[in-house]
């Protein structure tokens, strides 16, 4: 089975021509994963490739959906990172933190921390103060 085939059974698509098409297949990191030539691959990743040729050397993909499950190709534009955040911010999914070397500013660190002591879960505390999981993982884990 090609990758193709492969990749199109993990996705579900919308009913509208320019809607979103889900990933319905692995997850991993909050995104879609598909495996290729035995190493799992991001799948928005991996649709861009299938449909638009190789991601230049040093770009991440902008969901212009903002939905990370969305593997539609047409929703995917190469971009630098930096651009990637001026997006994020833009569209106040993020909000930029006191200091660019310390991403969360101590008292809301302290404030997460308590949070969790006191029994809340990692997804609910990134959710309260839309800060991705990851990063909180490590932050928290102290």
């Amino acid at each position: 089975m090609s990758l193709l085939d492969r990749f199109l059974e993990k996705v579900q698509k919308s009913a509208d021509p320019a809607g979103c098409w889900m990933w319905i297949g692995s997850k991993r990191n909050e995104y879609g994963g598909i495996k290729v030539n035995g190493v799992v691959k991001q799948a928005h990743r991996v649709a861009y490739t299938l449909y638009h040729g190789e991601i230049p050397n040093g770009l991440v993909l902008l969901h212009s959906c903002d939905n990370q499950l969305c593997v539609n190709p047409d929703h995917l534009t190469p971009g630098k990172q930096l651009d990637n955040v001026q997006d994020m911010l833009a569209k106040g999914r993020a909000t930029p933190f006191a200091s660019p070397r310390s991403p969360i500013p101590p008292q809301q660190v302290a404030e997460m921390r308590q949070a969790k002591a006191g029994g809340k879960s990692v997804r609910w505390i990134a959710r309260e103060w839309n800060v991705p999981r990851s990063t909180l993982r490590g932050l928290l884990a102290k």
